[in-house]
């Protein structure tokens, strides 16, 4: 608590408290101007060396018990993305044009988010047992989050941003006696991924359930307490089950990454309908070829599709070719679709068939359409 610090280091304490308001207050009043970005860059920069100044700078030494935190939140995490990519098989996805302004945009969030961490870190070493000193820095980095900084892509709402960013402060701050390479795997794969990879066009809704019952289980994980049963075996634990578990979780996530947001030549997506039943049924994943000019010139009779029709993707089975015209229809429907498709209406070609794999998708649509 306070009473445990001699004069000049309250003093010293006062002096950061004030500046990290009056730096607040100044990137406010900057915050619609082209000047944002840099100045909050260098005002947090600043700080972060004022911190390092006044209090000095705890190393982020490692011990079993940090090693094992760090596989159980990488766990958390992953199973996080893949639940978020599953559910993303029947929705659109956020388009990325990769140019200056982009990259520019990267390099600002990717800067911050490393100096964020930092500094979270640095305030913590300093004042591990001042729990108002704590509460003072969670509500500095969630006005930073609502009205400054804002890394969030992929929420809408001022009022949900600002939910997530008390969870996600409270358990960043909470988790800093782990060092800070935990929190920075956190913020990068929450707040980093999505504005590099194309990420789902879910509700904002989907995402605060999603990130509070992950939020949840992060927070039990860092409150768990450290037995000396689990000081004994945590360096096992590199060699061990959670290891494992991680990387096939990994491998799953990247896999499911790669194939749903149609980075290249093949993609996932789910059926929605009964329409081709039995050869693909309602909560089927497909993995889907895609073409170019030439390709759909191979098409032949029999083929089943993937293309769109009046911003749905449909997938159906060619039963006739006429001059580049296409003719399809579902095996479980009585007649032929109505619309012709030409080569343009074409998205790609069905390759495999992965039963159950798309419900989570179809659920989440089918909610979001009601």
């Amino acid at each position: 608590m306070m009473g445990r610090y001699n004069t000049k280091e309250k003093k010293q304490l006062l002096l950061f408290n004030i500046t990290s308001f009056f730096s607040l207050l100044l990137l406010y009043f900057l915050k619609n101007t082209s000047f944002i970005r840099p100045a909050s860059l260098s005002i947090i920069m600043l700080l972060l060396y004022a911190c390092i100044l006044l209090f000095g700078y705890r190393k982020d030494r490692n011990n079993s018990i940090k090693i094992k935190v760090l596989l159980e939140f990488t766990i958390v995490l992953l199973a996080y993305l893949t639940i978020i990519y599953s559910f993303g098989m029947k929705s659109t996805f956020s388009k990325i044009n990769y140019n200056f302004n982009k990259i520019e945009e990267l390099v600002y969030i990717f800067i911050s988010i490393i100096l964020l961490e930092l500094l979270r870190y640095t305030i913590y070493s300093k004042n591990i047992n001042d729990k108002h000193q704590h509460l003072i820095s969670i509500i500095f980095f969630i006005l930073l989050d609502i009205f400054i900084i804002n890394n969030c892509s992929f929420l809408d709402n001022k009022i949900i941003i600002g939910f997530y960013s008390i969870e996600k402060n409270f358990l960043l701050n909470l988790n800093c006696k782990n060092g800070y390479r935990i929190n920075l795997l956190y913020t990068l794969l929450i707040e980093f991924l999505p504005n590099l990879l194309s990420y789902p066009n879910l509700s904002s809704y989907i995402y605060i359930i999603l990130l509070t019952i992950m939020n949840s289980i992060l927070i039990i994980i860092v409150l768990k307490p450290s037995r000396k049963k689990e000081l004994d075996t945590a360096n096992n634990y590199k060699k061990g089950f959670l290891l494992v578990l991680e990387v096939v979780l990994c491998l799953l996530v990247v896999t499911i990454i790669t194939l749903v947001s149609g980075l290249f030549k093949y993609s996932l997506s789910s059926i929605a309908s009964n329409s081709m039943y039995p050869t693909l049924q309602k909560g089927d994943a497909i993995i889907i070829k895609k073409l170019n000019d030439n390709d759909k010139k191979k098409i032949e009779i029999g083929d089943i599709i993937v293309f769109q029709e009046e911003g749905h993707i449909i997938t159906h089975r060619v039963v006739e070719i006429k001059e580049g015209v296409y003719i399809t229809k579902g095996d479980n429907n009585s007649t032929k679709d109505m619309n012709k498709k030409t080569k343009n209406d074409i998205l790609g070609l069905v390759k495999v068939r992965i039963p159950y794999l798309g419900y989570p998708s179809v659920f989440v649509s089918e909610l979001l359409n009601e």
